[in-house]
């Protein structure tokens, strides 16, 4: 008996000892991913002195207070992943983020959309919502979301996914997060069921909606993930170099994401981040549409005064030279047949620069001024200026140029100016690092200060630009240029202010980390004030009312109305 109970008692004592070296082990490897982190964001983070003013974010205590979550708690994968998406949050910056390999997804149905602090249904995926003894529409109140008001479920979304701010855009994200969560985002995906309290826009009635999470369980081994790691430089030649410099991203981190929720269904939501069409009303009677099959949603209306008015829809800048084109023959057809023109950006994610500037060349028949960036630069973009910046010296015609890009960068006409452009940025990269910077002085990236007009479309009509508070990165770049250059007007609410380059990295590991990214640049406008946190600010205030979501936006589209007559008789 003594011999059993010993025995016994050694076999617990080694699985508690072996279990003790497993969490220290995991707990280790925990810290020195924080460790590595922190080392990117001193290294390549260009916002951080921004931050410190603005928001008085400090990188060392927020790393600490991420190890203090983790010393000593046997923190399960899940909660690591969700104590690092909080620190990624700290920095207010909507370009900051990260990816785990996680294919958990939870979504209802339906979208919920706030104004005026009250909640109200937005969308509806009829194929996928149950029926109900009381229909359900789109207008009606949501009051309380699982047993709280919506309200205060909404705030605990906002600041358990997005963060501190309290800014439109903060709010608008919460809401979509409301309904759609993903494992790869680091969000707690619930399952099971949920009860709404919803009054009808029709009638007044309070009724009670009782739906099931569409929940996707954890399926890992079921899916290939591609690391998103940086190539080594002796992997790629000279021209893959060349294009991986030149498309870098500006775009919204978790759009891949939602965009893969929204996957799911096959409904047209007219509040999805990127989506062909938005909830921005017909602006009156049609004598032309663009084919349903193209990329961009465009027509012709005519007004009560009698004059036509081109609206094009812009979903994203996630595209590239055959969209680019496509916008061009609309533009044509907008400089013949036109008095003015709406552009839509309305919910836009953001995406590449040069299809952004292949876009606004044809919106002008002047040049445009480009922003300048102060620009985290390393070892590496040094390696890449000094391997590039000699390649320039034999492009004497735009044919040469085209050898090194190709014939255009996604839609941005290709010529002897741009190779100029790039080996003055080479150059200014070399002359920085000499002088010990590691955040440059203020310069135009890829040494582009100004956007020239499109050779063959060029739109000279008036323009009224549609914005909101997601509006991301390149569609906080778009209105701004626009506006600083006296060439739009612009009507709705701030943009995000996300301004800056997308870096995204990553490094083998066993925590189930994807990758990461964060803000490689920090863009200043004509007043030297930055993009990032301070958005685009319309000069025209509209905030959508209750009305508004409620009767199909009728006074957006006369505030809207209005701005293009004023526009059109000046």
């Amino acid at each position: 008996m003594k011999c059993v109970l010993f025995v016994c008692v050694a076999l617990l004592s080694a699985f508690l000892r072996f279990q003790g070296e497993a969490t220290t082990q995991s707990e280790a490897m925990m810290l020195q991913t924080v460790d590595i982190i922190k080392n990117t964001f001193e290294v390549g983070y260009a916002p951080a002195e921004w931050k410190r003013d603005f928001t008085g974010w400090d990188l060392d205590a927020e790393v600490e207070q991420l190890k203090a979550k983790i010393r000593g708690r046997n923190l399960s994968l899940k909660e690591f992943h969700v104590a690092l998406k909080d620190f990624f949050n700290t920095t207010r910056d909507y370009h900051t983020g990260i990816s785990f390999y996680s294919t958990e997804v939870s979504y209802l149905p339906f979208r919920i959309k706030g104004a005026g602090r009250r909640y109200f249904i937005s969308h509806i995926d009829w194929e996928k919502f149950p029926t109900q003894t009381d229909p359900v529409e789109v207008g009606d109140e949501v009051l309380t979301f699982d047993g709280q008001p919506t309200r205060d479920e909404v705030l605990k979304i906002k600041e358990r996914e997005v963060g501190a701010g309290d800014t439109e855009t903060d709010w608008s994200l919460a809401e979509t997060f409301l309904t759609k969560r993903s494992g790869a985002l680091g969000h707690l995906v619930p399952k099971g069921a949920v009860e709404l309290k919803v009054r009808s826009r029709k009638s007044g009635s309070i009724y009670t909606v009782n739906l099931i999470w569409r929940y996707y369980p954890e399926k890992i081994t079921s899916r290939a993930f591609a690391q998103a790691r940086e190539r080594s430089i002796g992997e790629m030649t000279p021209r893959q170099m060349l294009l991986e410099i030149a498309r870098k991203e500006m775009l919204l981190p978790s759009f891949k994401a939602l965009s893969d929720i929204h996957r799911l269904s096959d409904d047209i939501d007219l509040d999805e981040i990127g989506g062909k069409y938005s909830f921005v009303p017909r602006l009156g009677t049609l004598n032309w549409e663009l084919d349903r099959h193209s990329f961009f949603h465009a027509y012709i209306f005519e007004t009560a005064s009698r004059k036509k008015i081109g609206y094009i829809r812009i979903p994203s800048f996630v595209a590239s030279t055959d969209e680019a084109e496509e916008f061009g023959r609309v533009i044509e057809r907008f400089q013949l047949k036109t008095d003015a023109l709406v552009i839509d950006q309305v919910n836009n994610p953001g995406g590449m620069l040069f299809f952004l500037q292949s876009l606004t060349a044809m919106l002008t028949d002047k040049p445009l001024k480009a922003h300048k960036h102060k620009i985290s630069i390393s070892q590496r973009e040094v390696m890449m200026a000094l391997i590039l910046e000699p390649l320039f010296d034999n492009v004497q015609t735009d044919d040469d140029a085209k050898e090194l890009f190709g014939e255009t960068l996604d839609g941005m006409q290709v010529d002897i100016e741009l190779a100029a452009s790039f080996k003055r940025y080479f150059k200014f990269v070399l002359s920085e690092w000499s002088a010990g910077r590691a955040i440059t002085e203020p310069f135009h990236l890829y040494g582009i200060d100004e956007v020239k007009p499109h050779p063959l479309y060029r739109y000279t009509k008036p323009i009224l630009i549609l914005t909101n508070g997601l509006d991301f990165s390149c569609a906080d770049f778009f209105p701004a240029v626009m506006q600083d250059n006296k060439r739009a007007k612009i009507l709705g609410t701030k943009t995000a202010g996300a301004g800056g380059i997308v870096l995204t990295t990553s490094f083998p590991n066993l925590l189930g980390i994807d990758n990461y990214r964060y803000t490689g640049s920090i863009a200043e406008r004509e007043d030297l004030l930055p993009i990032e946190n301070l958005g685009v600010t319309p000069d025209i205030l509209y905030e959508i009312t209750e009305e508004d979501v409620q009767g199909g936006y009728q006074g957006y589209a006369r505030a809207i109305l209005d701005a293009v007559e004023e526009l059109t008789v000046q």
